[in-house]
Order: C-alpha cells, then structure tokens, then sequence
C-alpha cells in the first residue's frame, strides 16, 4: 500500500510502543533549579536520639501506640511471578485513573481528551490522540464533540472503552479507543476511526511538557524524556513503512503524524500502542525488607507486593499455586520503589505492614509540606487477613521558603523495615530525605532513623548540596543508608 494517497477500505494494524521505567538515577529533573548549586563536602554526624536536630523539620508523633508483638519463629518462602492487575478508580463519568505496577494514568474526556502521566497525584504530561483531514490542501483537527466512557472486566484485568464523535465541518467520524490492561501491568491503546465522509486522514499523537532532558532518534525511532524518578521511551520502529510517520519536537511539545491516507466511507482505520513499564520487577523490592512469610497454623504461604494501587497480598498452600489479589483498605498508592516499598513482619497470627510516602511540590514560599511513616496491623484466619486502620508512626513536615517567588521541596521517607524485640515491642526504621530550595541556593539532608518505644533516635545524618545528593542518588550511593532492626540484647533493649 504504498503512497499516502492510497485508498483504504479494510483494516490497518500498527504498534506502536510507550514504555515508562522507574530509573535509579539522577533526579536533578524534578529539582531543576537546585542542580547547578555548589557542592559540599557531606558530614555525617554521631547517633543523637533527637531526630530533628539540624534538619529543620518538626516531627509529631499519632497518640495511638504502636502494637506490642510476642516472637514466635517464622519460615519463609518465595514466588517466582506475580501478577499486577491493574485497578481503574472513577472520580466522575468523564475523569478514571488507571493503577498498574506499571503506571499511573488520568483519562479525562470532555471536548479535550487528555491522557495524564501520573507520578503520584502529580501530573508530569499529557498524551493525546487525534485525527486531522485535508481541507483545502490544510490539516485540520476533527474535534471531539462528545465523549463516553466504558469499563468492563477481561481475563488479564479491566478495559476501558472511549467513544468520541469528532468533527469539523462537513468531515465527522467516530473515534474508539481501547484501553486494555494487561497481567504484567501494562496497557494497551486500541484505537479504531471510522469517517462519516471520506477523506485524506492522518493520527497525530502529541506528547506535551516534555523535559530538556531527553533524547530523540529517528534511525531508532525512539524519544527518551527523564523526569528524574521517571523515565518515559516512546518507540514507533513498530509503524509499517508504507504509513509515512514523521516527528516534529518543538518548545517541550513532541509529535508524531502517522498518515493514514484516503480513508473511504465507512471504512475503519485501527491502531494500537502499547505502554508498559519495567517497574514490575520492584513489585517486592526490595532485597533487605521481607515480603514472604509462611504461616504454620493455616498452612499457607503469604505474599506483599505493591501493584500501583496500593499494595497487594495472595496466598499459597504449596508456594506455587496463588490465590487471587488482595488489597489493604485505605493503603497509599506506589509512587516509587524507593518510599512505597514495602516491609512486612509477621509473628503468630499478627502481620504488620511498613511503608514510607513522598511529596514533591513547588510553590509560593513560604509553604509547608509534611510526609508520615504508615503501618497497619493484620490478623491472619486460615485463607483471609483481617485489617486494623491503617496508622502512622510519625509525620515529619519541613518548610520552604528562600525568599524567591516559587521554591521547591522533595521530602520522602525511604527504605521502610521493622523488627520486633524479645520483649514484643516494634521498631522502625527508614531513611529520611529533605531537598529544598532554600535563600541563596539549595540544600540536602539525608538521615537514618529509628523509632523505638516511643523515642526517635538518628543514627546518621548526611547533608551538602542538592548537586552532592543527585550524584549520590546516580551513584546508589543512598542505598547504604538501607536499614534491618535486630535485638541487641536479650532484654530487647
């Protein structure tokens, strides 16, 4: 079918793949005005039970006591694959959010259908799909008129259908797109157009609030955009080369033009992309926190891992047999490995549950942002676990406020674990990071904590520059800040 004026009356298939990675990386996009400060040389301090010397940050503690355990042993197991179904949320009859292990994605209807790429509640771009005619030797944009959307279940997780009348002028047509979720998280575009007239007709993909940071090829047919913690491919090298696909990149918006040629009347043109993600492999990261346990009185083996909604739990009386999907009510949404990770510890029929949160926010000094430690409390019966309220065990808040007209801050609970003493009581402990834009530059904070019996001890504190953290975080070198309580004596003090 060569030439873009070749008549088409029955099915065209092309694929064309977005991939959205969580990068252990730099995450100098997220602070871009804090990357080029000076840097300092990091100063770790000696163990001090006051968890908020020099960090310029207050932390509260809830008034409900963390739960008292007894320590039975535990016999641990493992899985080889699980599977992260997707959950879709419907805020209205035009706004759904699709959860994956994969992604987080907003779909808006409306006269302007809009795709959001989601990192937390934050909206980091938009993608849009849509079909423009010749007229008049000129391409034009068939706008939506009317907007429908669909939710059904299938075998792999639940699919999402979006109907759009679109036109412009004397040209109509029908716009179908398909969103299905897959088993390993992703999801999967299937768009069909079928004209009310016929036509010269092309799919315009746009890709909005593309960072500087990015890297363009057409030999591979690949545009790579880092938003720090993120990081998006987009990958066309799938789009038959009888269909003329053409890029344009300008001002941080991305297009690609795929031309469809003369469509006749009721013919139909059908597309389908891909996005995925290989953040699935951090469903149970990670390696130091514990996320399989086997419980002897019900005979089954339990298993955490997060899915983008939250986190979820199956169980297995042989370790390769699971049951469906679980979730705990009232859990934060996965933001990344790295704070959402979660921690797991069970003793007896109890199991507790361990994560830290991120916020990432900028605005008009002076403004306080706040991140809390979470846990929840199980009690395992035979095939089902029954949840307490889910709690934290202290909130942290820091200000920002460098005298300019916007400052930024990242504030994040990291590597999340817990342990028990002999004597029943819990421990947890996780790393807390502070970025923020403060007068005269930037500033950085990374400390490890423990919150023991009602104390908060820091046990090493790292500080400098935002430029000294985004090279350490490049560098893993924050990973050593990963933490495991152990008994240190037989008092459990």
């Amino acid at each position: 079918m060569p030439g873009a004026r070749t008549h088409r009356s029955g099915t065209i298939l092309m694929v064309l793949g977005v991939i959205l990675i969580m990068m252990i990386g730099s995450i100098g996009q997220f602070l871009p005005g804090m990357v080029n400060g000076s840097q300092k040389t990091p100063r770790l301090s000696s163990p001090t039970k006051d968890a908020s010397q020099n960090l310029g940050l207050n932390w509260t503690r809830p008034t409900q006591p963390v739960p008292d355990l007894h320590l039975p042993g535990t016999v641990l197991s493992s899985v080889d694959k699980l599977l992260g179904t997707a959950v879709v949320t419907q805020d209205s009859s035009q706004n759904l959010t699709i959860r994956s292990s994969a992604l987080k994605m907003r779909l808006l209807g409306g006269s302007m259908p809009l795709d959001y790429l989601l990192f937390g509640a934050q909206a980091l771009s938009s993608i849009s799909w849509s079909i423009q005619t010749e007229i008049n030797n000129s391409f034009v944009v068939l706008h939506s008129a009317t907007n429908n959307f669909t939710v059904s279940q299938t075998p792999t997780g639940p699919s999402i259908t979006r109907i759009s009348r679109v036109s412009n002028g004397n040209y109509t047509g029908l716009l179908q797109t398909i969103y299905s979720t897959n088993a390993d998280g992703s999801v999967k575009w299937n768009l069909r157009f079928s004209p009310d007239q016929s036509g010269d007709y092309k799919l315009v993909f746009s890709w909005s609030n593309i960072t500087s940071d990015l890297s363009l090829s057409t030999v591979s047919k690949q545009l790579r955009v880092n938003y720090g913690l993120v990081n998006y491919v987009l990958d066309w090298s799938d789009i038959p080369a009888s269909l003329n696909a053409t890029t344009n990149l300008v001002s941080g918006d991305f297009r690609l033009s795929v031309a469809l040629g003369v469509i006749i009347k009721g013919a139909t043109v059908s597309v389908d992309p891909t996005i995925a993600s290989n953040v699935n492999e951090q469903a149970s990261a990670l390696t130091f926190q514990r996320h399989v346990f086997y419980d002897p009185k019900g005979g089954n083996y339990w298993v955490f891992y997060n899915d983008g909604s939250g986190i979820s739990y199956r169980y297995s009386s042989d370790g390769s047999n699971w049951s469906g999907a679980y979730s705990i009510p009232g859990w934060p949404s996965w933001v990344d490995y790295s704070a959402s990770s979660t921690s797991v510890l069970n003793t007896g029929s109890t199991v507790i549950v361990a994560s830290g949160q991120t916020m990432l926010q900028v605005a008009t000094p002076p403004w306080t942002g706040s991140v809390s430690f979470y846990f929840v409390q199980g009690t395992i019966s035979g095939n089902s676990i029954s949840w307490n309220q889910v709690q934290t065990s202290a909130t942290f808040q820091s200000t920002c406020n460098n005298g300019g007209a916007s400052c930024e801050m990242l504030l994040e609970i990291w590597f999340a674990n817990l342990g028990l003493s002999s004597d029943g009581s819990t421990a947890f402990s996780y790393n807390l990071i502070i970025v923020k834009d403060v007068s005269g530059g930037d500033y950085y904070n990374s400390t490890l904590l423990v919150d023991y019996k009602g104390s908060m001890f820091n046990l090493a504190t790292t500080s400098g520059s935002a430029a000294s953290f985004f090279q350490a975080y490049a560098a893993v070198a924050l990973d050593l800040y990963r933490s495991v309580p152990l008994i240190a004596d037989s008092n459990g003090g």
